[in-house]
């Protein structure tokens, strides 16, 4: 998951993040530029005005910018920020990519040149 998930689909609040023992809030997205650590990698993000004025990000209270959590017989990994909603698809093909090295599995991307979209594909 990237960013907060922390409304339902009326918009109101719900604690998705509490459920999954995870310490975070959510708040405005006020940033330009933001940086996820993710394994010793450092994913560059940055967001336009439009987006600072209308997306939330989470706050971990630990200051880390990417989760991972066990869930079931899966993990779950979380980032603080919407990484789709960043500016370009790098970020999102960083974490993407990161997380796939994890789950030990080969990746490989397909894009969609006209809607700057990059799946991950098992």
């Amino acid at each position: 998951m990237t960013g907060p998930v922390d409304r339902n689909e009326h918009w109101q609040r719900v604690s998705r993040t509490s459920e999954l023992n995870l310490d975070a809030e959510t708040g405005p997205l006020m940033f330009h530029d933001a940086t996820l650590s993710a394994g010793g990698r450092t994913i560059t993000l940055s967001f336009d005005q439009q987006k600072q004025n209308l997306v939330e990000s989470l706050r971990f209270r630990d200051g880390s910018s990417l989760k991972e959590v066990s869930h079931g017989k899966g993990r779950i990994f979380w980032a603080a920020y919407p990484v789709e909603l960043a500016e370009g698809s790098d970020a999102a093909a960083g974490l993407y990519g990161y997380v796939a090295g994890r789950l030990s599995r080969r990746e490989s991307w397909y894009s969609l040149p006209s809607s700057g979209v990059r799946s991950c594909m098992s």
